[in-house]
């Protein structure tokens, strides 16, 4: 069954058409992309970040810190916890004597992923 529509009725169509094609590439082609590595960081206020965990922390009155050294240099492990969140390298040897010296000395470790 053909449109009976008239001359005005399909330039409308035709131009409201055309609008939404490219809005729609628009819409692909400038989104974000979603390709890139995610880690958890405390940094990151993304969906798979720790961000608001970091703030939440401080702001109920913990010392909360971002450790960006080796395992081995942690200091007083008592009444000290330490969240390994998504860990992006594989803990080395040394690494391992030093979270099991800090968990042997009191020290609390969470492990999330």
């Amino acid at each position: 069954m053909p449109l009976n529509l008239d001359r005005r009725d399909r330039r409308l169509l035709v131009i409201c058409g055309s609008i939404f094609v490219l809005s729609a590439l628009l819409a692909v082609f400038l989104s974000p992309s979603q390709s890139g590595a995610q880690f958890a960081t405390s940094y990151s206020s993304a969906s798979h970040g720790a961000k608001a965990t970091y703030l939440l922390l401080r702001e109920s009155g913990y010392r909360a810190e971002r450790w960006t050294k080796p395992p081995a240099e942690i200091g007083d492990p008592q009444n000290t916890l330490l969240i390994l969140a998504d860990p992006s390298d594989v803990p080395t040897q040394a690494d391992r004597v030093a979270l099991k010296k800090f968990l042997n000395a009191g020290g609390e470790l969470l492990l999330a992923r």
